[in-house]
């Protein structure tokens, strides 16, 4: 396994890796895994990375507005 890419954020870690042929993007936090998707291309896996970032980020500060 081949870190590419990896964002810590206060709430979960996001890392993008290469597993032999394939591409996995993988939320955890800690030690479990909420969300893994498998890739078969760098392009989708990095678009999927990115949106997933742009989701939670809007998440946190709808749940920050909303207290």
């Amino acid at each position: 396994m081949k870190k590419i890419l990896e964002k810590k954020t206060k709430n979960f870690t996001l890392v993008l890796s290469k597993i032999k042929d394939k591409f996995v993007v993988k939320m955890t936090k800690g030690k479990e895994i909420y969300d893994r998707e498998t890739f078969s291309d760098i392009e989708p896996a990095l678009s999927y990375f990115k949106e997933t970032l742009r989701v939670n980020k809007e998440r946190s500060l709808n749940y920050e507005n909303n207290r």
